[in-house]
């Protein structure tokens, strides 16, 4: 749907431009990776850019949602996409571009018969001796004796600095990620 310029709707804002401001907002908290995935979400309902933010009804964004389903994504990518739509309607909400927030009257998707089709190798102790014990390097044996031993993220374990750690108290503060 394209917009409509006329002397009415001079002060109303488009999806886009609102999904625009949201984004240049989350510029000053969020790390550019972050509003890389937030960018690439609301790719998904580029029908509506060009509809006006107070124009959008609950089944807009609800043929968005179903859409995505056909199309057999996974739930956290539908997640994903919802929740960043969201985030641009509160903007908006915000913002005073919108009087309530249509996508509150759309149910997120769950799928409760589902099983989720991936497997987790988890080793057990023994397994994890017998492949440390073959690790000859003091750095790769600490990095990976860390990540298995406090079950820490790979980028957390990279981003930690002698700072995070107390060696007394022995804890480990994960304060960024690498």
């Amino acid at each position: 749907m394209t917009k409509v310029n006329n002397k009415n709707n001079k002060n109303k804002k488009t999806f886009e431009e609102v999904m625009n401001e949201t984004l240049l907002e989350c510029s000053y908290y969020m790390k550019e990776t972050s509003i890389k995935t937030t960018k690439q979400a609301l790719n998904h309902a580029k029908e509506i850019f060009d509809k006006y933010i107070d124009e959008i009804t609950p089944q807009d964004l609800r043929k968005i949602i179903l859409e995505l389903e056909k199309k057999e994504l996974s739930l956290s990518t539908i997640d994903k996409v919802y929740y960043k739509i969201n985030l641009v309607f509160k903007y908006a909400f915000e913002n005073d571009y919108i009087t309530s927030n249509p996508l509150n009257k759309v149910r997120r998707i769950k799928r409760p018969d589902h099983v989720d089709d991936k497997e987790f190798n988890v080793w057990k102790l023994y397994q994890f001796q017998e492949y440390i014990q073959n690790v000859k390097d003091p750095m790769y044996y600490t990095l990976f004796s860390l990540l298995y031993y406090t079950g820490m993220r790979r980028g957390e374990a990279l981003g930690l600095q002698w700072k995070h750690v107390d060696l007394d108290k022995g804890t480990i503060n994960i304060k960024q990620t690498l």
